[in-house]
């Protein structure tokens, strides 16, 4: 069974969501998901080899601004969306800026398995806001979480956002 999709969650509690591509080539995507122009989330998405090839029209989509979950649902493509990891963070430096607070935020690994055969799609990063309501508690980040929250953090700096 798939988890819920994050724009599902953020729209429940803020309401209507856009998403802004900050970065995007054929291996990755970066974006951000805004709410009345509030950053609630961050996430970096890493393509698995094959998944444009795979489903191209949901490549369109998604390389259009549509949030990955909603690309697939919008074609009628089967896909599970399979939380890997929550994690509950103190944001430092450049995250916590860009979310204009303080507080624990929630962190989350995902892996995303496209059509029957859950081909595996892509791998995402999401770092929500402090003040998102997230259904699962999250446990402590381990030190490769935090490399990678690190790294993320640098590449946001680097894209200027």
């Amino acid at each position: 069974m798939s988890d819920p999709l994050s724009s599902d969650i953020l729209e429940e509690q803020f309401g209507p969501t856009v998403v802004k591509v900050l970065a995007q080539d054929v291996d990755r995507r970066v974006i951000s998901t805004l709410a009345g122009g509030q950053a609630l989330e961050f996430s970096m998405v890493t393509f698995s080899r094959g998944a444009a090839a795979a489903y191209p029209e949901v490549r369109r989509d998604i390389s259009g601004g549509m949030s990955m979950g909603k690309a697939f649902r919008g074609r009628g493509i089967p896909f599970e969306r399979r939380t890997r990891a929550v994690y509950s963070y103190d944001l430092r430096g450049g995250f916590r800026g860009r979310f204009g607070a303080d507080g624990p935020a929630t962190v989350v690994e995902v892996s995303v398995l496209a059509g029957k055969d859950a081909m595996p799609y892509a791998d995402i990063l999401e770092v929500y806001a402090p003040g998102v309501d997230w259904p699962e508690p999250g446990t402590s980040p381990t030190p490769r979480l935090k490399t990678r929250l690190d790294s993320f953090d640098k590449l946001l700096t680097e894209l200027g956002h």
